[in-house]
Order: C-alpha cells, then sequence, then structure tokens
C-alpha cells in the first residue's frame, strides 16, 4: 500500500516519532511500536488523548527498512473524528434550512395573491397567479390591492413586450386611448416612493415600472421578468412574483410585435384577489360569484347585483371612504334568484367606498369608487 506512511508525517513541526518495544504484529516479520506525539497535529480535533501508536515492521533481512504494512488505525481515527463533527455541522446547516423554509412558507401563506386573467381579441390566453410582497413593499402592495378593489386594471393591456426581457402593462391609456399614448400614463395618478429592497429580479418576478430615472415616479404600471434580470437589482421596485401561469407569461412575450415593441392586437388583463379568510363565523372573500357593481367609477347612483342560491336572509351595506356605515340598502329574507340594489350617493364624498353582502351567513366584499362631481 505504497503512500500511506506519508499520512502521518504533514508537517516536520508537528510530528515527532520515538522508538518503544512492541509486540509481534499478525503473522508477519516482527514489529516496533512507535509512538506518535500528536499534541500539535490533532490541535483541532477533540479527540480523548494526544498519543497513538503505529505498529511498523521490524527490519529484516528480506524486508529491509519496509514500512508499507504499518496500522493506520490512529490516521482513521483522526479523520473519523473530522468526519463526525463535519456531519455534526452539516445536520445542524440542514435543520435550520428546515426551520427557515417553514417559516418563509407560513410567511408566504399570509401575503395577498391575485388572478390575472389574459385575453386577446375575445379570445383568452390563460390566467397567472400572482402573489404579492406586502412585507417587502407594503405601499406598492396597497397602491395594487386598492387599484384591483375597483376594477382599475380590467381592460388595461400588456403593451410592451420584449422577449428574453419582460412584460409590462397596466396603463390606463391601454383602457380606450389612441395606442400611441399607451405606456405614457395618466399624469394625474397618485406616485408611489420606490420601495428598493434586496429582492432579485428573477423569472416570474413582479416589479414597478416608473417615469425615467425618476425613482419614486411608480403609479399603476408594472412589468414580469421572463428570464434574471440582474441589472435591475436595487433599482426598481419588486413587489411580487408568478405562482402559477408563466406558460401565459411566455405566450405574451411571444406576441407578434410592432417597432415599439407593442403587441400587434391587443392583450387586455382581468385582476381579482382571491386571497379568503374567515370572517363573523362565514367564509370572507372579495366578491362571490355572480357579484357585480356597475357603473364602476359611479356618479350619483350605483347599482349592485347579486345571486341567492337558497331563499335566506340577506344584507347589504355599504361604508364611505372613512370607514363610516351610509346607507343599508337590503336587510330581509330574499328568495333564490338573481338580484340588484340601486343606492342613491349624492351627497356623499368622493373615494373608494366598500360594501358588505351577507347572504345566509355568507360574507362577501367590495369595494367600488364614487367620482367627485357626478
Amino acid at each position: 500500500m505504497p503512500g500511506i506512511p506519508a499520512l502521518v508525517s504533514p508537517r516536520a513541526d508537528t510530528v515527532s516519532v520515538g522508538q518503544s518495544a512492541g509486540p509481534a504484529f499478525n503473522s508477519g516479520p516482527a514489529y516496533r511500536r512507535s509512538t506518535i506525539n500528536l499534541r500539535h497535529y490533532s490541535r483541532a480535533d477533540p479527540i480523548a488523548d494526544d498519543r497513538a501508536f503505529l505498529y511498523v515492521p521490524t527490519p529484516t533481512p528480506e524486508r529491509p527498512g519496509d514500512i508499507s504494512y504499518c496500522d493506520i488505525s490512529p490516521i482513521i481515527r483522526i479523520h473519523v473524528t473530522r468526519i463526525f463533527h463535519s456531519m455534526k455541522r452539516l445536520v445542524t446547516s440542514f435543520l435550520s434550512l428546515i426551520a427557515l423554509s417553514v417559516a418563509l412558507h407560513a410567511q408566504s401563506a399570509d401575503r395577498p395573491r391575485y388572478q390575472i386573467h389574459i385575453t386577446r381579441a375575445d379570445s383568452s390566453m390563460g390566467t397567472m397567479l400572482v402573489e404579492l410582497f406586502d412585507d417587502v413593499a407594503p405601499l406598492t402592495v396597497r397602491n395594487f390591492d386598492s387599484l384591483t378593489s375597483i376594477g382599475f386594471y380590467d381592460g388595461t393591456a400588456f403593451h410592451r413586450v420584449i422577449p428574453g426581457f419582460m412584460i409590462q402593462g397596466g396603463d390606463p391609456n391601454s383602457r380606450d386611448k389612441s395606442p400611441d399614448t399607451w405606456g405614457y400614463g395618466d399624469p394625474s395618478q397618485r406616485q408611489i416612493p420606490a420601495e428598493f429592497s434586496e429582492l432579485p429580479h428573477l423569472r416570474g418576478t413582479l416589479s414597478m415600472a416608473r417615469r425615467g430615472n425618476d425613482i419614486n415616479s411608480a403609479t399603476s404600471q408594472f412589468f414580469i421578468c421572463v428570464a434574471k434580470q440582474s441589472q435591475l437589482d436595487g433599482d426598481y421596485t419588486v413587489f411580487g412574483k408568478v405562482l402559477e401561469g408563466m406558460n401565459v407569461v411566455d405566450s405574451i412575450v411571444r406576441a407578434p410585435r410592432n417597432a415599439s415593441d407593442r403587441p400587434l392586437v391587443k392583450i387586455e388583463m382581468e385582476v381579482r384577489r382571491v386571497e379568503v379568510s374567515g370572517a363573523d363565523g362565514g367564509a370572507e372573500g372579495e366578491a362571490m360569484a355572480g357579484t357585480s357593481v356597475y357603473p364602476n367609477p359611479c356618479g350619483a347612483e350605483v347599482g349592485i347585483r347579486y345571486a341567492v342560491r337558497e331563499p335566506g336572509q340577506v344584507r347589504l351595506a355599504l361604508y364611505d371612504p372613512a370607514g363610516r356605515l351610509v346607507a343599508v340598502p337590503v336587510d330581509g329574507v330574499q328568495g333564490r334568484g338573481e338580484h340588484s340594489a340601486a343606492c342613491d350617493l349624492r351627497g356623499m364624498p368622493h373615494g373608494v367606498y366598500t360594501y358588505r353582502l351577507v347572504i345566509d351567513g355568507r360574507v362577501s366584499t367590495g369595494k367600488f369608487m364614487k367620482i367627485e362631481g357626478r
């Protein structure tokens, strides 16, 4: 076994060998016992003692000075000890990673989620499920949620698509104005200050668009990365990620486009919050199936349509932008079928209103906007 003796002599200043009498070893030639001082060699290894023994063959005419058949058990013990403590550190690190993963999963479960349904020429392209980081970019997420609650994004387009880079949308101009204005935004929109973080721009990342180098000019436009974009890290506000539906994003970015990277056929979005939580003994969500507000935004009057599955108690309440109860247009038993309620808002302040609809214990909430001067 050539080369093994070299393992016990890592450095001349760390190993000293002394001769001592020893017993015979196995059935071969006589062996002498060599004492190795491991005090320096094993300084970092918590072994029980600093002495070990190697049995090397006593020179014979047949094997003059042959030490190729030495006992390397002390070397094995040293390496086993090192392996043990390395494994201990690895196990500790692994358990820490598990704990961190559980914590991140719990945190993720509390984050708001939204469905973004995509259509092109009245045909569905599919739906994305996105999760927003309200713990990282609270102002940005609050703005997105507020706009979603009034249907702001519905009918807006992904007006800019660049393969290998990103898709961009959310400009109100893309709802019903000339395509030449898409991407320029509405100057009256409220601007959101930058919320930079250490989160990277990876495939599926949602980040806020802005005007040029003005970092505090974000409004409603956002983009979704189709590949890693490290050059944007720390310079744009990351506020979410795509959980499901990256195939839809890929379909959008591959759409035929003009020289301005605008799709030749308008690609529209419709955004709905899908997070559901328990409240008042019932399931409370953003809206029950079959519930709608018209018009939205509204003026002096707003209508709310809803469906009753089985005859039961129904209560509809409206709250103004300050959270005050301002009207209860429905409060009684109603039969199965489609229903609607007209609500008079004359003389009430403009802003975002909330409705709360309770049908036989099931709770639904939604929002709409009253525009000043209408």
